[in-house]
């Protein structure tokens, strides 16, 4: 059985495959700035701001791209997780978790 940090969501050391950085998770759709923005934060970090270029429409659109943005390190540490250790209950558990994430579940 893998040790607790290995599953534990967002715990990535934020490695990609080709050796770059990014920041490590948990990621989060977090506040509306002053302009009506989302957000993505991580612990000490803005990730990015999702806009929707004032138009109203597109505003669930843009909530959904902060979700898919927050949920990443989520989605990379299941993978990475199945990459060293093959695909067993765990992994789906962090993959199903990691969509529900994206999915505002």
């Amino acid at each position: 059985m893998p040790n607790s940090s290995a599953t534990k969501l967002g715990s990535d050391t934020g490695n990609s495959t080709a050796g770059e950085r990014f920041t490590p998770g948990p990621w989060e759709a977090d506040d509306l700035d002053s302009a009506g923005q989302r957000i993505v934060k991580g612990e000490h970090i803005e990730i990015c701001t999702c806009w929707h270029h004032c138009v109203g429409s597109i505003e669930k659109e843009m909530e959904a791209n902060a979700r898919l943005i927050s949920a990443a390190p989520d989605m990379h540490g299941a993978l990475d997780y199945a990459k060293r250790n093959g695909i067993d209950e765990t992994f789906w558990q962090m993959a199903l978790a990691a969509l529900a994430k994206a999915g505002g579940q």
